[in-house]
């Protein structure tokens, strides 16, 4: 690495991460002499993956994901438990559950690094059910109703022909 000439050694070790230069010069009995020098790069460190997916949950049966890496990089994906193949820009007709998106990428120098991205696909509906409500019929100009679900929901109602909106207290 640019240093002056001594004695070569046929091995170095611990050399640190960067680009590295070995320059030998022969010089024959007469004292002529002749360089050639070899470059190199040492990269131990594996690339940093970002992944951007879908949100989670979400109802969409297909996917899309944006992969970058910190560096040049062969990129390989594999979509729950499948093998590692060529990765997509978008996954189609993804069935309901949860689902994991690993990336592996390996760099020129054959570091390799892993980074996975989970979400959930749900395409049912909340079986939504009305528990109270008043009497029917009834004498009274205000109406209170009980609603759930059977699973975790937000509420909108919507009376007579209004559009959805936040539930009221009381109609």
């Amino acid at each position: 690495d640019d240093g002056v000439f001594d004695e070569c050694a046929p091995e170095y070790a611990d050399l640190a991460d960067g680009e590295h230069k070995l320059r030998v010069r022969a010089i024959d009995a007469a004292g002529n002499d002749a360089d050639s020098e070899y470059s190199w790069t040492v990269d131990t460190v594996a690339p940093a993956i970002a992944i951007e997916g879908p949100p989670d949950p979400t109802n969409s049966t297909s996917a899309t994901f944006k992969l970058e890496t910190d560096e040049a990089a062969e990129l390989e994906c594999a979509l729950d438990a499948n093998a590692f193949g060529a990765c997509a820009a978008e996954y189609a007709d993804i069935g309901d559950g949860r689902h994991t998106l690993h990336v592996r990428a390996i760099d020129a120098a054959g570091n390799e690094a892993t980074a996975s991205y989970s979400w959930t696909v749900d395409t049912v509906a909340p079986n939504t059910t009305i528990v109270t409500g008043p009497a029917d019929p009834t004498n009274r100009t205000a109406a209170s109703f009980g609603f759930a679900a059977d699973e975790p929901a937000t509420f909108e109602c919507a009376l007579d022909s209004e559009l959805f909106g936040a539930c009221a207290a009381e109609y």
